[in-house]
């Protein structure tokens, strides 16, 4: 079993984390050792950067053990750079997971905590020189969708969590799978 924890918390962006979270629970449809769930700070309903409210089904106290970890963007991700608990678990899942993923502006907290020293990362092309001021320890890449430096994967603009998931889905799922998923998701008709 592979199991994917999705972090979010208050003002995450929707699209960041809702993206990854329904194309991979698709793609466990044709690979079934394949598990997603949500985590976050506390199990308690959240309201996001647009306004949705979310409860996660674990908090950082019962989330299960993790091969992969995914941090969205939004206002909140910066937020959570001043709350110690979000800080210590990520170093904490760091440690023991197989990729370490970040969707947009998620970049800026993975950066915060000291978990992109002397990698390469990618984030929303409007906060690229952010990332790379505020973290100059940090090799900050541009014009590229997903950036893989080890077991740091990151996905810029807020779509591109779409594009992360299909990543992930070529590495951990059988050969077929990410045919599936494209075909589900119509990502492969041409545009309108």
């Amino acid at each position: 079993m592979t199991t994917i924890g999705i972090l979010i918390f208050a003002q995450a962006d929707e699209l960041d984390f809702t993206a990854p979270y329904e194309s991979l629970r698709i793609a466990a449809q044709s690979c079934p050792d394949l598990r997603v769930v949500l985590v976050a700070p506390q199990k308690r309903p959240l309201v996001m950067e647009m306004g949705m409210t979310v409860t996660p089904q674990h908090d950082f106290a019962d989330a299960p053990p993790l091969d992969v970890v995914i941090v969205p963007g939004g206002t909140g991700a910066r937020l959570e750079l001043d709350r110690p608990e979000t800080v210590d678990w990520l170093k904490a899942r760091a440690r023991d997971c197989r990729y370490l993923c970040s969707v947009c502006t998620g970049a800026l907290l993975l950066a915060g905590c000291g978990l992109a020293d002397g990698r390469r990362l990618t984030t929303h092309h409007d906060f690229l020189e952010e990332l790379g001021t505020r973290h100059p320890e940090c090799r900050v890449t541009a014009g590229q969708r997903v950036v893989q430096d080890g077991p740091l994967v990151s996905a810029g603009g807020i779509v591109s969590g779409f594009d992360l998931a299909l990543w992930l889905v070529r590495r951990l799922c059988p050969e077929g799978t990410e045919a599936y998923l494209r075909n589900y998701l119509a990502l492969d008709l041409p545009p309108g």
